[in-house]
């Protein structure tokens, strides 16, 4: 949410966008708004607080804003870039070649914004990995950039909501290939060096999504790309790091345990937390975490949390407009109590990605079609059923299998097992993950070593054959924290340093195939589907799905969506079903 935002238009800044910043400060009073009018018609607005900051530079004709928290110098590579846009146009391969010569080398997560008042040229790139959700509109004469959807959502002459895009939502809690609902925004790829020419209204971009997925590398012995790849992570680690202070959230998994390892390992200053919810989902987290924290005798601190409010599901949307699933509102709490308790500008490090990178993400079965890619993908992903979606919407099944398989063919690969791994990676990674950390740098800088670009690079070129089963997360553990390889996993019985952890893991995979653990499965989530905040999401979903906005893109709402249907659902499906269902919506009335 924090960060830059740019806006081309004729005239002065609308009045809802005045009032959309105005309520956005009320809401997040910690956070500073500054509007800047930079031309006649480039206007920018940046949102800071005391651990997210917006650089502003100059350089020739350049007015520069560089959003990257570890440099607070203009990297020499950007005023050379800059200087090599020049003023006539340039073409696709011309931008990626200065992109390539210029910003590669760039660590970190970034955002540039450049704007030259005599040119009237706008240059905007980002990092390889996209990590800073970043949206862009260009119609009908107008563009906008920015790190706050609202923001340019503001901006458009119109907006249309994709039944489609909404439908893969409902399914997946995020738009797979897309970074909104909306036809008119997406958000930037990888890679991406743009100009955009006021004069001509004309936009020149150039990407690299592939970036995300580094060709695995088969040369060397194991033993040396193990110490290459800690080295590597120490790196990281500390290149993402406060000097002074550093909080870490820790949990009971592989990643954050590899994290606390690494800042034990360089004596970097921190200090870890963890959430207990309401409801006591996490309570095994909280165990294991209490363990790894005794093992490394470093400070802990065990946040617990009273149920989330009303308030807190209007904060999330005000945040992300519906981008981040509102089921997360709990973990406001949370990222609010961490502000209030820590010093102004705690850099929070998390654990985020490591499983992602680090473990094997082929399918567990060959997949040699495009409808084994379907079904597994489903199977192992989808929060409501594809059918069921497809119903509300008023669409065929076809419409959404055509789109996934179309996005399928973009990825690099010829085989569909590897088509999956490059979903997860784009998808539920590149969306899901990235857009939950943009959510937390409203309070607080969020970082994780895991997305440090050379690290990551390093990590995915590892081979697949070396990473089954964790295998080589687990060397990689022990490599930089035997003692904590022999503490248990939460949710688990095994332990990363586990003597036949390959075995026991195959065990666990064929028991949980066979008839008693079904029907074990099967009652235990029919203990979850009943939860304190059930009644009142189901009132506002009843209570909307009447409304105009809503049935132009749910025809079928109030004949599908009824009480006894919304009571089969647990937590995860309602929470899908009122996010979109809010978005549609623009809201919800019972938030004012």
């Amino acid at each position: 949410m924090p960060g830059i935002n740019l806006l081309s238009c004729k005239g002065e800044v609308s009045e809802a966008l005045v009032k959309l910043t105005e309520s956005s400060m009320t809401a997040f009073p910690h956070i500073t708004c500054e509007q800047n009018s930079i031309t006649p018609q480039i206007h920018t607005i940046t949102t800071t607080h005391a651990g997210y900051r917006v650089h502003t530079h100059q350089t020739g004709d350049w007015h520069i804003l560089y959003e990257n928290q570890h440099e607070n110098a203009l990297p020499a590579g950007i005023a050379a870039l800059l200087n090599g846009l020049g003023e006539k146009p340039i073409s696709a391969e011309g931008l990626q070649q200065l992109r390539k010569t210029h910003l590669e080398g760039l660590q970190g997560a970034f955002l540039l914004v450049a704007i030259n008042r005599k040119t009237q040229h706008v240059a905007f790139a980002n990092d390889s990995l996209a990590r800073l959700p970043v949206y862009v509109l260009h119609t009908q004469g107008t563009f906008a950039l920015g790190r706050d959807i609202s923001i340019v959502k503001s901006a458009a002459p119109a907006l249309n909501l994709n039944p489609l895009y909404l439908a893969l939502n409902l399914i997946f809690a995020y738009v797979p290939g897309r970074g909104s609902f909306y036809d008119e925004i997406d958000t930037l790829k990888c890679g991406t060096l743009g100009v955009y020419d006021i004069a001509s209204d004309k936009l020149s971009i150039t990407n690299e999504p592939n970036l995300r997925f580094p060709e695995i590398d088969y040369s060397g012995k194991r033993k040396e790309r193990l110490e290459e790849l800690t080295d590597s992570f120490h790196e990281a680690t500390q290149h993402i790091s406060s000097k002074d202070e550093n909080i870490l959230a820790l949990s009971g998994g592989f990643d954050s345990r590899a994290v606390i390892a690494s800042l034990q390992m360089q004596n970097i200053p921190y200090e870890a937390v963890t959430y207990k919810d309401a409801e006591n989902t996490a309570s095994d987290d909280v165990t294991i975490a209490t363990k790894i924290a005794q093992a490394v005798k470093c400070k802990h601190r065990i946040i617990t949390m009273p149920m989330e409010s009303v308030n807190h599901y209007h904060k999330l949307f005000a945040i992300k407009a519906g981008i981040n699933y509102l089921g997360v509102a709990f973990f406001l709490q949370f990222l609010e109590t961490v502000h209030k308790q820590y010093p102004e500008g705690i850099n929070m490090i998390t654990g985020d990605g490591g499983d992602k990178v680090m473990p094997s993400l082929l399918p567990k079965q060959r997949l040699s079609s495009g409808r084994m890619f379907l079904d597994y993908l489903y199977a192992n992903n989808a929060i409501i059923p594809v059918q069921t979606a497809a119903d509300l919407f008023g669409l065929k099944t076809a419409d959404i299998d055509d789109y996934l398989l179309k996005l399928a063919e973009a990825y690099p690969g010829k085989d569909y097992s590897t088509k999956y791994k490059c979903f997860i990676l784009a998808e539920r990674g590149g969306r899901w993950l990235f857009e939950g950390e943009d959510r937390n740098r409203a309070y607080l800088n969020s970082e994780t070593p895991f997305y440090d670009y050379r690290f990551y690079r390093k990590a995915m070129q590892i081979p697949d054959e070396w990473k089954q089963n964790r295998l080589f997360y687990r060397q990689f553990l022990a490599a930089i924290a035997p003692a904590l390889s022999n503490i248990r996993l939460a949710n688990s019985i095994l332990m990363p340093s586990q003597p036949g952890y390959n075995t026991l893991q195959n065990l666990i995979a064929l028991a949980r195939r066979m008839k008693w653990w079904r029907v074990y499965r099967d009652k235990k989530q029919n203990r979850q589907i009943s939860f304190v905040s059930q009644d009142w999401i189901m009132s506002r979903i009843r209570d909307m799905i009447t409304m105009e906005s809503v049935l132009k893109y749910l025809p079928k709402a109030e004949l599908s969506i009824n009480e006894a249907w919304l009571r089969q659902l647990n937590r995860t499906q309602l929470n899908s079903l009122y996010t979109v269902i809010t978005i549609v919506n623009g809201g919800d009335a019972k938030w004012k």
